[in-house]
């Protein structure tokens, strides 16, 4: 039987994780990290490097996570997970699942390491930064128009390069989607449940042209993409959508001013899980979360980031939180109308202004924002509202 052996707080997480998906049955020998969060010495009789993950199977024995994700899908996934051999969505799926441990680990690594530095790393994190940003921009590209990285429905597609920063893509597939019921258990108060979503079957046809982000933290930099969808199924509809994201730096140590925008426009026979919606974290903050949307959005967010120093507090001896931290006072404005029949987002009644400030911790992966609504709603009162939330620059990834 395949044994995994695990260490705490490792990659060794995710080769579980691979294996409950598929349902395959293993065997899990488990390691303790020691007090200076080494790996134990035992590993070393497992293989030579003495690191984790690792696994074992039969005469077998694989190190490396790319590696063993592609031993234990080939081996046991039955053509799950994996395109075919031979396929040009194989070689897509090879490099995909070579680079987070290859070129996108490295800046994340230097990163790690530098901040332990203090003040004596300042001069690298400039570059380690842009390094950072222009793999997150390439991951936001590649995600544009669908919801993985390795498309889920049945369609072609074509993209051209216009010019170093102007790409158009065409695509067209078929799309099947349902609702799915969920029941959960809130901690506290109440959950806001998933809304019935499921339109029935459609097939859809996508242009959209982009502006690439340069990935750069030094100058003034923009990325763009409008598309255009139209679809034909149970309804027929077209959908026009905008959405850009600027910042310019101010220089001094001012840091940035950062301009968000997202704009949508369809006819009447928009499907319920092609609607637009905004409110909460990423539009509106101090918004009820997804508490507005229809056939017709547009929204605004402006913030000045401006680095503070934070106190560095130790995660173990190679990695701390940072010395450094984003304050940003933030202002935002939305709009939606057109609202869509059974779904629980609707019209605004009118523009809805948030004013606030966001705090961007932990090398910026965690962000606060604590915000005001300042267009009241009848019968609800005044509202700061605090939202916990990873930052938008991280969600193409996660």
């Amino acid at each position: 039987m395949l044994t995994v052996h695990h260490l705490n707080n490792s990659r060794s997480q995710r080769v579980l994780w691979l294996l409950e998906e598929l349902g395959v049955p293993y065997e899990i020998v488990r390691y303790q990290r020691q007090a200076d969060m080494r790996a134990p010495k035992e590993l070393r009789a497992i293989h030579p490097l003495g690191k984790s993950p690792v696994i074992t199977d039969g005469g077998n024995t694989i190190a490396e996570s790319g590696a063993i994700v592609d031993y234990i899908i080939r081996r046991y996934g039955k053509g799950a997970m994996m395109p075919a051999p031979g396929s040009v969505e194989y070689e897509t799926y090879n490099e995909w699942l070579h680079y987070s441990e290859g070129s996108a680990m490295l800046p994340l690594m230097l990163n790690l390491y530098v901040s332990r530095l203090g003040d004596d790393g300042e001069p690298l994190h400039a570059r380690i930064d842009g390094e950072i940003a222009n793999h997150l921009g390439y991951l936001d590209r590649h995600l544009e128009g669908r919801s993985y990285l390795l498309g889920e429905e049945v369609g072609v597609g074509w993209r051209y390069r216009a010019a170093p920063r102007w790409t158009v893509d065409l695509a067209t597939r078929f799309e099947r989607t349902s609702s799915v019921e969920t029941r959960a258990r809130p901690i506290r108060r109440e959950y806001q449940p998933n809304p019935e979503l499921g339109s029935g079957s459609y097939w859809l046809a996508r242009a959209a042209l982009t502006f690439g982000a340069r990935g750069a933290l030094d100058r003034s930099d923009l990325k763009a993409t409008i598309g255009l969808e139209g679809g034909v199924g149970e309804t027929e509809y077209l959908r026009l959508s905008f959405r850009s994201d600027g910042s310019i730096p101010l220089g001094g140590g001012l840091g940035h001013f950062r301009v968000r925008t997202t704009a949508g426009l369809a006819t009447a026979g928009l499907p319920r899980s092609r609607s637009f919606a905004i409110g909460g974290r990423g539009t509106l903050p101090a918004e009820r979360f997804r508490g507005y949307g229809g056939r017709r959005v547009a929204t605004l967010l402006a913030e000045w980031r401006i680095p503070v120093p934070a106190p560095a507090i130790g995660l173990g001896p190679f990695a701390n939180t940072g010395n450094r931290a984003i304050l940003a006072p933030l202002f935002g404005i939305g709009w939606a109308g057109g609202a869509i029949e059974d779904l629980p987002w609707g019209s605004s009644n009118g523009p809805r202004p948030v004013a606030g400030v966001a705090l961007e911790v932990l090398h910026g992966l965690i962000r606060f924002e604590l915000a005001h609504p300042l267009r009241q709603v009848e019968g609800q009162g005044a509202r700061l509202r605090l939202t916990v939330d990873i930052s938008p620059e991280w969600w193409p990834i996660l």
